[in-house]
């Protein structure tokens, strides 16, 4: 486990290692404000009013401290690894996964929510839910650097549909890029920009990610065996994470092929 984060497994106190129950606590309604975000495709009527975005660095302190010194509570766990993975990327989201892992090899029997030993259904909407968040948060997280366009999984995917329609319709292809969408072109350009050291030091935190990931499914399947929760492929972090390894090997400087001349579409995309 990363270093940085040890002392959040380390026992509450000695009479209680995994603290208190937090789930009615004002320390889970501040984490939940905290992580709350309005949408900004709902009216707001006649009244006018800044939108709230979300905390995230607040999300990763509030966690924080409850889990050193109030509870070891997977909700927590969760609420950290979302947040990690919203400011830090595959990195932070490695970092999540790994402390859940040691909730489930070292808090097992004493943590939050308490253990029923007939019952561990409460257990597995805690996972299930982090599950999903955790796969969408990390297809929002920048495969570019943010100087130049910052670009996601989403975009990336965006990108290859853009290349693909343009293999059938080279109409529709420019239709679908005068309405915004991203262009294989365009994302290949800002790969280019981004550079080798960049898309290395993202390979890197995938390889990571993918272990951590790999290695929490083990402990799930050990703990929890046929009770387990019913994880998605598709919504699994490691779905994203390793299209994600995907672009990362086709656009990096050093091992994709050249851009076609402009207005030439690229390569068909793989499923």
């Amino acid at each position: 486990m990363d270093q940085s984060i040890e002392h959040l497994m380390q026992p509450v106190r000695p009479d209680a290692p995994a603290g208190e129950d937090l789930a009615y606590s004002l320390i889970f309604d501040q984490i939940r404000e905290a992580r709350r975000s309005d949408d900004p495709s709902l009216a707001m009527g006649d009244w006018e009013q800044s939108l709230k975005t979300a905390e995230w660095p607040q999300v990763i302190r509030l966690c924080e401290d409850a889990l050193k010194n109030k509870s070891k509570d997977l909700q927590l766990l969760a609420w950290y690894a979302e947040a990690q993975t919203q400011v830090n990327g595959a990195g932070g989201l490695a970092r999540g996964l790994a402390l859940v892992g040691g909730w489930l090899r070292d808090f097992w029997e004493s943590g939050y929510p308490e253990l029923d030993p007939h019952d561990l259904d409460e257990r597995v909407a805690k996972l299930e839910w982090m599950n999903q968040q955790l796969g969408n948060a990390l297809r929002n997280v920048p495969l570019i650097k943010p100087e130049f366009g910052g670009y996601s999984w989403h975009q990336w995917q965006q990108s290859r549909d853009v290349e693909n329609l343009g293999l059938k319709d080279g109409e529709a292809r420019e239709a679908a890029i005068a309405e915004g969408k991203l262009s294989g072109e365009a994302f290949e350009k800002a790969a280019t920009l981004s550079g080798h050291g960049w898309f290395h030091a993202k390979a890197e935190e995938l390889v990571a990610l993918l272990t951590a990931y790999e290695e929490l499914d083990a402990l799930v399947d050990q703990r929890f065996g046929q009770a387990g929760p019913a994880w998605p492929t598709s919504a699994t972090p490691s779905t994203p994470a390793r299209t994600w390894s995907c672009a990362i090997a086709s656009n990096s400087p050093a091992t994709r092929q050249r851009p076609r001349r402009s207005g030439s579409p690229s390569r068909k995309a793989n499923p």
